[in-house]
């Protein structure tokens, strides 16, 4: 199976952001048990890696190249673990043209905050349901964002929402 990760690619050893650490240690565990697992970094972020520093199944890009590296290499399986609105409604429109398999990582509910201090635009909690409906798959970090998921979205099937628990990693001496 054809799997791509979507997001930005960092080193999950030094960064500080929990969903870019989850990605990218995820990626490199997944890599290690299916060659065919790719990662499309976007250069959103200072963090991340550039070309230069691409390694093989990497790539460096920008939103309008992600159709062209999913047809490339084949993609079944998408992996979102940040929400980025433009990210989110790209995917689910390439979504329904290329029907590949959508997962998500919910860290927190775009609605939620907004309910609460109103810091995301209008949009942000339609698009984030635009997301979530078009879900093969949706991983919870714990618990608690399961219920959460279900509160703010109770239409969702609790079958496709796995909990996967934030963990903290403890460096060996």
């Amino acid at each position: 199976m054809n799997i791509a990760f979507i997001g930005i690619r960092v080193d999950y050893r030094t960064t500080l952001s929990a969903p870019k650490r989850i990605a990218n240690k995820l990626y490199e565990e997944i890599k290690k048990l299916n060659k065919d697992t790719f990662f499309y970094s976007l250069p959103w972020d200072s963090e991340g890696i550039t070309q230069e520093d691409a390694k093989n199944g990497e790539t460096v890009g920008s939103l309008s190249g992600i159709r062209d590296f999913i047809l490339k290499n084949k993609i079944q399986t998408v992996y979102l673990s940040r929400y980025y609105s433009k990210l989110a409604l790209y995917m689910v429109l390439l979504k329904k043209i290329y029907k590949f398999k959508l997962i998500y990582t919910v860290h927190g509910l775009i609605k939620k905050e907004s309910d609460i201090n109103g810091t995301f635009k209008g949009y942000g909690g339609m698009v984030e349901r635009l997301l979530l409906n078009n879900c093969d798959g949706i991983a919870a970090v714990s618990e608690e964002a399961k219920e959460e998921i279900l509160k703010y979205y109770p239409h969702l099937d609790p079958s496709i929402i796995e909990v996967i628990n934030n963990g903290v990693e403890i460096p060996e001496d």
